[in-house]
């Protein structure tokens, strides 16, 4: 059964994850054409040990997503790729690559 409440995520075995990433990929890819939802796919392997491994995320172009399009939903930055990660990127995929400008601290994995 592929999980669909995050509850079922999170219990779900790492099998069951995979599975579900596979579904929610193949359910992008048939629907996608038709509703133009998303920008860029791109699946990265999971980074972690956490609760939270192996569960699906999608980030809106409006944030900043290191290497990825991040156009802002407006086409004057169509093609625009993202140089880091927005804190919340950077904590939904596990790492700290989120440059600290105010700071002038680096993170880094």
């Amino acid at each position: 059964m592929t999980p669909v409440r995050l509850s079922e995520w999170v219990s779900a075995s790492a099998d069951a994850r995979a599975q579900g990433v596979a579904q929610c990929l193949a359910t992008i890819a048939s629907a996608d054409l038709q509703i133009q939802a998303w920008v860029q796919i791109a699946p990265e392997p999971p980074t972690g040990a956490g609760a939270l491994d192996g569960i699906p995320f999608g980030a809106k172009d409006i944030m900043e997503t290191r290497a990825l399009a991040t156009e802002y939903g407006s086409s004057i930055y169509r093609g625009r790729t993202g140089a880091d990660d927005a804190e919340i990127v950077s904590e939904s995929r596990g790492s700290s690559r989120h440059s600290d400008s105010s700071s002038g601290q680096a993170k880094s994995d």
